[in-house]
């Protein structure tokens, strides 16, 4: 019973999908070559295009990763240092105002 399903559904697998002309200009499609492997391909050297890839991509990574540092340093500590001399300042003068009277 197994063996003759099995030969049914290569029949109806092995059937074209388009139909048959005189002319046979192109191979019709079944759908049995979409279930069998390719045996004829022609494929780039993957590891030569993700050598460049990755290194094309580390350079990237590199420089976004110097400019956030940069830009770290820049903004972020730079507010810190603004925000602590305001500190300061502001301490500087509630303690002039409040504990020497206001004289100094």
């Amino acid at each position: 019973m197994i063996t003759v399903l099995a030969d049914c559904e290569r029949v109806i697998i092995s059937r074209p999908l388009t139909y048959i002309c005189e002319e046979e200009v192109v191979k019709p499609i079944s759908p049995s070559m979409f279930m069998q492997d390719v045996h004829e391909c022609n494929l780039t050297d993957l590891d030569a295009v993700e050598k460049n890839y990755f290194c094309k991509r580390l350079k990237y990574r590199q420089v976004v990763l110097k400019d956030l540092r940069k830009r770290f340093r820049s903004e972020y500590l730079g507010a810190l240092i603004q925000r602590r001399n305001k500190k300061i300042k502001e301490l500087y003068d509630f303690c002039r105002r409040n504990c020497y009277g206001g004289s100094r």
